[in-house]
């Protein structure tokens, strides 16, 4: 595992955007896509790049979890994936795999026939999920679909609306799924993330902390700015 420290949030996004572009510039490339608020600063930084330029266009992308709200209304990790990458850089339905409640069984069948996962982006939440693989996950899950945890139903409860308004299922890309990507890179920024860095990167590989699998793969970059690198 490499652990870059950088400034602030700015620089952060500076340096997931050069190794995006460096991800996506490998010939017809999967990659899988985070959502939340850390990479947005990422999607803006490449899309200039990306829009017009063939060589940066053969990738196809995926979501690695989903969530539909109570109303029906939001999809949370696709809605924010349309509005600040997929459609600014014009990228067409032949260039994506929409992972939801409905797919599980195509989602996999996607990756197997793709040869896998070539690089995925993953941020860690401070209960040490990744994706939305929350505490007490088997490490030997693929793709599934969970219930969320109360502290998850906290964490993504501004995405939703409200917690009256915040789905209690979601489905993930296991860990042993993101275990087969041939590249991970994490990214965390702020204060609130330094215990859970301590935790995930420097502490014991444990199923409560999902985000500590990563210390056994072979290729991971974690991007972190000082705040949350403060611990470690």
């Amino acid at each position: 595992m490499k652990i870059i420290t950088v400034k602030n949030m700015e620089e952060l996004s500076k340096r997931l955007a050069v190794e995006f572009l460096s991800s996506i510039s490998q010939p017809n490339a999967t990659i899988g896509l985070p959502g939340g608020s850390t990479p947005i600063g990422m999607y803006q930084l490449v899309a200039p790049l990306i829009k017009h330029n063939p060589a940066l266009k053969t990738a196809v992308y995926c979501n690695l979890d989903e969530a539909i709200s109570v109303d029906g209304r939001i999809k949370s990790v696709n809605a924010l994936l349309n509005h600040h990458f997929y459609h600014r850089n014009d990228i067409g339905d032949e260039q994506r795999f929409d992972l939801n409640l409905d797919n599980v069984a195509e989602f996999e069948q996607f990756l197997a026939a793709r040869g896998g996962l070539d690089a995925i982006y993953l941020g860690v939440g401070t209960d040490g999920h990744i994706a939305g693989i929350t505490p007490g996950t088997p490490f030997a899950n693929r793709t599934f679909i969970d219930k969320m945890t109360p502290m998850f139903k906290q964490i993504a409860q501004q995405e939703f609306g409200g917690l009256n308004n915040t789905p209690d299922k979601l489905v993930t890309a296991g860990p042993k799924t993101v275990m087969q990507a041939k590249k991970i890179t994490v990214m965390l920024s702020g204060a609130g993330k330094a215990d859970i860095a301590k935790q995930a990167f420097l502490g014991p590989v444990t199923e409560a902390i999902p985000a500590s699998i990563l210390q056994l793969h072979p290729n991971v970059t974690v991007l972190i700015d000082e705040a949350a690198a403060a611990k470690l």
